[in-house]
Order: C-alpha cells, then structure tokens, then sequence
C-alpha cells in the first residue's frame, strides 16, 4: 500500500530523510517524492529536464499504514505533520497507476511518441511508442504536441493535480540540462 504524507513544497528531501529516521525498515519499504521527466525547446535544440510530480508530497510503500501514520504523529514536533490527516492513503487505482508509471527511485521517465495527421479529420494524433505513455495511452484525453505533454484523465491527490507526463518526439535525441 502506498501512503502520501504533505510535508510542504521544497521539504520533500527533509522529510524522506526524516521519515526513513523515523520509522522501522519493515513499516516503510519505500520513500519517495515523484520526480517526472520532460522535454523542452530551448534554443533549437530538445533538452531533457526534470521537475518534482507533486511537490510537497512524500510517498511511502507500506504494508502497516497504521504503524505509518501512529509513527510520524507521535514524533513530538509540529515542524512537520500538525493535523490529524497528514497521512492518507492512495486508493488501488491511484496507486497501480502511479507504480506503472515510476521507476523504483520514483523517477517517471520521458516517453517517445510519434504524431500523425488522421486523413479524414485533419486532426493531430499521437501514438506512444515507449516509456510511461505507452503503457498508459488509453488514459490520454488531450496532447499539446508544442509543450509535449500528455494529460491522462482524472485527478490524482483529492481530486486536485491532473497528471501530465512528458514526451519526446521519435528520431530526437533530447540533451540533458540536469
């Protein structure tokens, strides 16, 4: 099972490590904030970035969300987790979905598609030939082919972040600007 603790944007790496301090190698078997892989344009030439998925948001891998949660609330400090629900946990369409996309470091890596033009409506199609998107595809429900992402449908954390995964275009070789 998977847990997502809000601990405040730019706290991820803090709180990863406060949380792996914190609690028993057996209750928390991952713990991770979502980083995802774009392209962008930047001066003619494609370049491969990243950005933090969910920032603010941890995530842990558990089989004792229980322990989790009584764990972080008991630490004796408000820095981090000051309300009753800091913890919550994903539900199992959120979490295959999430587990299908990253790797195990939590990495959500750059697709390859390739864009063709439908002949009868004119209109711009995309197919993902590899990474995250092709094993997602039947979940897209829109393309921006000039800021190359694709945006799946539902929301993810409460209804509020729609997921939008990053892809380049086959035959570029996108450079790295890490």
């Amino acid at each position: 099972m998977w847990c997502v603790v809000y601990a405040g944007e730019g706290r991820e790496q803090k709180t990863e490590e406060f949380i792996r301090a914190r609690l028993p190698g057996a209750a928390c078997s991952r713990c991770f904030h979502l980083v995802q892989r774009f392209a962008r344009r930047k001066q003619g030439r494609v370049v491969e970035m990243a950005r933090d998925c969910f920032p603010g948001y941890v995530f842990l891998e558990t089989k004792e969300p229980e322990t989790v949660q009584k764990a972080l609330k008991n630490t004796g400090t408000s820095l981090l987790f000051s309300d009753s629900s800091f913890v919550a946990s994903l539900d199992r369409e959120e979490e295959a979905l999430l587990a299908m996309l990253c790797d195990k470091d939590g990495e959500i890596g750059l697709s390859v598609a390739r864009m063709s033009v439908d002949g009868e409506s004119g209109r711009k199609e995309a197919e993902f030939l590899s990474g995250p998107l092709s094993k997602v595809a039947d979940k897209v429900v829109s393309v921006d082919f000039h800021k190359r992402f694709a945006r799946l449908e539902g929301c993810l954390l409460e209804g509020k972040t729609p997921l939008k995964l990053g892809f380049c275009f086959e035959g570029e070789e996108p450079g790295g600007d890490r």
